[in-house]
């Protein structure tokens, strides 16, 4: 029988693109986490009538191995009509500068958007479409927080390269964990008591534990 894997978008990016030195960000407290939360509804609530909210979306594969399913919420999603492409927008808040991203731009943040990207196109038939980070800077003592917004255009077979990728990474690190699991707990099973029989008390005292 084939192993489930549930696994969060969020969780898939951060184990196959998390490289170089460890940010302070990466450590926050709880009021931090509120007072990104707080901005993200700020952020979503100015956005326009085609704007909606908070998507999930969910994306099963059936591999060798392994019966996956990858999930996630969509910060936005602005559904554009023709012309215009859709938009996924991944909302970020930040103790940073936001213009720093435009020369460091945050792998992490960008691979878990493009993962967004390529299943919510591939659900709904779409061949081009449009990723925007959106960061908003927190704790800067300004009247009204910085926020700055990258945008970029993707085929649907670049967001499909990117995600087979991703997913080839992660489904390595895992087959190979699922083998050293079974290998121990073969071992643990063919494990023989040292001793011939129990001491004198010695079962009793087993079965009370």
């Amino acid at each position: 029988m084939k192993r489930q894997l549930q696994i969060p978008v969020r969780a898939l990016v951060e184990y196959t693109l998390r490289s170089g030195d460890l940010e302070l960000e990466s450590f926050s407290s709880t009021s931090r986490a509120m007072q990104g939360i707080r901005a993200h509804q700020k952020i979503q609530a100015s956005r326009p009538a085609q704007y909606k909210q908070e998507v999930f979306i969910s994306h099963c594969i059936e591999t060798e191995h392994f019966d996956v399913t990858i999930s996630g919420r969509i910060d936005g999603v602005y559904q554009n009509e023709p012309p215009k492409n859709v938009i996924i927008d991944e909302i970020k808040s930040t103790t940073r500068d936001p213009d720093i991203f435009e020369d460091e731009p945050n792998a992490l943040h960008w691979g878990q958007a493009k993962i967004y990207a390529y299943i919510y196109a591939l659900q709904n038939q779409i061949e081009n479409i449009d990723i925007q980070l959106t960061y908003i800077q927190l704790e800067t003592g300004r009247k009204k927080n910085k926020i700055r917004e990258f945008l970029l255009t993707y085929s649907f077979e670049d967001l499909e390269t990117f995600f087979s990728n991703i997913l080839h990474i992660y489904l390595t690190w895992a087959f190979t964990l699922v083998q050293w699991y079974e290998t121990r707990d073969g071992s643990i099973r063919d494990l023989q008591f040292p001793y011939g029989g129990y001491r004198p008390g010695q079962r009793k005292m087993a079965i009370e534990i």
